[in-house]
């Protein structure tokens, strides 16, 4: 996969993370165990792997508008 392709799938992710910000799921599984997953604008970056520059709001609204994105 080259840098293009990355960015792309990054581009893909931003869009339906985007609908996710500022939502709180709770997961119960097993024996009443459970995660609580909250999604945050400043967590994007961090989940997708990429080294830029950017600060995490930045690159997170560079990817819907396909803003140059310059990788470490």
């Amino acid at each position: 996969m080259n840098i293009t392709d990355i960015i792309e799938e990054a581009h893909q992710a931003s869009l339906i993370y985007n609908n996710l910000i500022g939502k709180t799921y709770l997961y119960v599984y097993n024996n009443n165990q459970y995660i609580e997953i909250i999604f945050e604008k400043d967590e994007f970056k961090h989940l997708t792997g990429i080294s830029t520059k950017l600060n995490p709001k930045d690159f997170l609204n560079s990817l819907p508008i396909n803003q140059k994105i310059y990788v470490d």
